[in-house]
């Protein structure tokens, strides 16, 4: 610090009005670096709403392919059908 104190010292003597600012390479490197994380954000928040409605639709899918075979559900189950089979059956239909 104490080279930098000197430099400035040189400079005001020959220029009282001109302005000197030091910034560290840190410093210099995060104000660099904002637009490359806000991009970074946006995408990141992007793909998040996109893995959300993707997760709702699934949901949404496979919940009215079983509300319509509700009926055909528990005539199974009571004709013992394992729930695990019933579960399976009824997601891969629901899914394709």
């Amino acid at each position: 610090m104490a080279f930098s104190s000197a430099i400035d010292q040189a400079v005001h003597d020959l220029s009282p009005t001109f302005l000197v600012q030091r910034h560290t390479l840190k410093n210099n490197m995060r104000i660099g670096n904002v637009f490359e994380r806000i991009v970074v954000v946006f995408a990141g928040s992007f793909g998040l709403l996109a893995l959300v409605l993707a997760a709702v639709g699934i949901y949404g899918v496979v919940s009215y392919s079983t509300r319509q075979r509700t009926h055909e559900i528990g005539i199974r189950m009571a004709l013992a059908l394992r729930v695990a089979m019933s579960f399976a059956r009824y997601c891969a239909r629901g899914c394709g």
